[in-house]
């Protein structure tokens, strides 16, 4: 699948782009602040609990969106006073797809009234259509879940 391919050469770019500390080509700091707002967007939609908000940024062929969402709903009933933020460390581009390398942290409420923190690295790959860039996969920590 030519996808799948695209996706294991773009994660094995950022693995190597995160180990000599590339920042990547001039020419991306556009789609650096295109992502860094759709992120902030995203993060956004999570800590005010807005399911749908989160759905909109998916893309249609989105890996497993019915556990996704399943997953979700939980996450939106379990816990409570969602923070996250993402912070951006490179980008590839390969024709229409984005392979941005990331870490993220965030915090919450839990049932029991306890604060838990958590923090993560991750992949998101993000695919171009004709309404923006849309999520299509995510590797390494999922920072919804």
């Amino acid at each position: 699948m030519k996808i799948k391919r695209s996706v294991e050469a773009g994660l094995i770019f950022l693995t190597w782009g995160f180990l000599v500390g590339m920042a990547g080509p001039p020419h991306l700091s556009y789609l650096q602040k295109e992502i860094t707002q759709l992120l902030e967007r995203m993060a956004s939609d999570y800590s005010s609990g807005n399911y749908q908000g989160i759905l909109s940024h998916l893309d249609q062929d989105f890996e497993n969106l019915d556990g996704f969402k399943d997953r979700l709903q939980n996450e939106f009933v379990n816990k409570k006073e969602l923070q996250l933020k993402f912070y951006v460390d490179n980008i590839l581009e390969d024709r229409d797809l984005l392979f941005v390398g990331l870490h993220w942290f965030k915090k919450y409420r839990s049932r029991e009234g306890n604060i838990v923190k958590g923090k993560g690295s991750s992949s998101f790959i993000f695919r171009k259509g004709t309404t923006g860039y849309k999520l299509l996969f995510v590797r390494g920590d999922n920072p919804f879940f």
